[in-house]
């Protein structure tokens, strides 16, 4: 079911632009690694604040699961009644494989048992993205974590993660030039310039940080030198 839902081309460059500013951000505080991050073909998002998103892109396809600790879907909340199959209703078969992945990464462990963390799914159908009930239904119940991710301009998306990791204008125009090279070549392996490494060293909140945020940027290959080597290239 699809009522009025946004358009797949748009998750992809979201997921990938917040992985870049969460680089970026995870420089200067190590803490932020977790909140997005990137696994071979899934995106993964753990909030801290017992939200969660993994999306699995492969060739043309991807599909979602999301948890909001808040919904009344929440294992927590329905107990033996959970049943995650009827998040992927009327997926296709063609599918399963990528729903399998998504499954793999947020569990919690209820009733000496471990349960999948979801309380919504998504996958494309055509040009849209698709779910098993009303869209405006899957997005209270837990896709709204990705919100900044399907915000489709640009100049609007970089403006709420200026506000969200509270970063420099500088930073926000690295972040813009990385995007943008990335999604030029979303399969190549980029390399930050010199000028690039030394000004993300210059924002580091230490050695830990740097290397933090190296890793953040190398699971969606983007390289920068460790920092003994950043610190040599001055």
């Amino acid at each position: 079911m699809r009522d009025g839902s946004p358009k797949k081309a748009i998750v992809y460059p979201g997921c990938i632009l917040s992985v870049v500013v969460n680089a970026i951000a995870t420089v200067e505080i190590a803490d932020y690694a977790h909140l997005y991050q990137w696994d071979e073909d899934t995106f993964l998002h753990n909030g801290g604040d017992g939200c969660f998103a993994a999306i699995t892109f492969r060739g043309e396809h991807l599909v979602g699961t999301f948890f909001d600790h808040e919904s009344p879907r929440s294992p927590f909340r329905c107990g033996d009644a959970f049943d995650v199959n009827v998040f992927f209703r009327g997926m296709p078969a063609s599918h399963q494989s990528l729903a399998e992945r998504c499954l793999m990464y947020w569990h919690s462990e209820l009733g000496g048992k471990y349960v999948p963390d979801v309380t919504a799914a998504c996958w494309d159908e055509g040009e849209y993205l698709a779910t098993a009930e009303p869209w405006e239904d899957a997005w209270s119940n837990g896709v709204h974590v990705i919100r900044r991710q399907l915000i489709s301009d640009l100049e609007v998306a970089l403006a709420e993660w200026k506000v969200n990791f509270m970063l420099l204008p500088e930073q926000i125009e690295l972040a813009r030039s990385l995007f943008q090279r990335k999604m030029a070549h979303p399969s190549s392996d980029i390399d930050l310039t010199p000028a690039q490494v030394q000004f993300l060293r210059s924002t580091a909140g230490g050695p830990n940080d740097y290397e933090a945020g190296r890793r953040v940027f190398a699971a969606i290959r983007i390289h920068m030198p460790p920092w003994e080597g950043a610190e040599q290239g001055q």
